[in-house]
């Protein structure tokens, strides 16, 4: 899937790992969102775009990068920069979306980020910071690699419907999950290979280290 997808550097932590590196070996659009520059050097790549309203970068990556094609937006707007630079992405044909950065700091804009799969349900998303990894449910069965004991959770942005988790402590078959509740929170890797899905609904897989390594 990440052949096909576009790379969005979003400001915030973000930890270089054998899965990230895959991510950007296999890039095919890399767009840095304000602040987001400042991965590119820790990454080794020069995005192909810079899109936002430039209050969260630096003057120093603003110089360092000024020769990378800009899309400057307004300070006051309607979208938060990651949606302007979703839909620059899609513009462009992709549908697939990997979102790298971007957790902790403010919550308002945290959670505008967890809410994104429900404006663009055509879209399929993975937002991580390099530890922690979401991707959303789809009615495609997904397998990714685990350990044993790795966190396994699946939170629902909407009722989800034929949710399936297979290498888990709690599997799950057909099984419905509303969204507001806990039940799928915090279930444990058993196998080194987890599958998931679901038939309808939006929502997000967690997977994380076990809960005592996770800062």
């Amino acid at each position: 899937m990440t052949h096909s997808s576009a790379i969005l550097l979003l400001p915030g932590t973000l930890v270089m790992t054998e899965r990230i590196a895959h991510f950007i070996k296999d890039r095919a659009l890399v767009i840095a969102v304000d602040g987001g520059i400042e991965h590119a050097k820790t990454l080794n790549m020069t995005p192909d775009l810079w899109i936002g309203d430039f209050d969260s970068s630096s003057r120093d990556d603003q110089t360092f990068y000024h020769s990378i094609p800009h899309i400057v937006h307004p300070r006051e707007k309607s979208e938060v920069d990651t949606e302007l630079a979703i839909s620059e992405a899609i513009r462009r044909g992709f549908n697939s979306i990997i979102m790298l950065g971007g957790m902790g700091g403010r919550l308002d804009h945290q959670m505008a980020l967890l809410m994104l799969p429900l404006q663009y349900l055509t879209t399929h998303f993975i937002y991580s910071d390099g530890i922690q990894f979401l991707e959303t449910l789809t009615d495609v069965p997904h397998t990714f690699p685990a350990q044993k004991g790795d966190l396994i959770s699946i939170l629902p942005l909407q009722n989800l419907t034929g949710v399936t988790l297979a290498g888990t402590k709690w599997p799950l078959q057909d099984a419905d999950l509303n969204a507001g509740f806990g039940l799928s929170i915090s279930n444990e890797a058993e196998e080194t290979a987890i599958e998931a899905s679901c038939q309808a609904g939006r929502g997000w897989l967690y997977h994380a280290p076990p809960p005592k390594t996770v800062a």
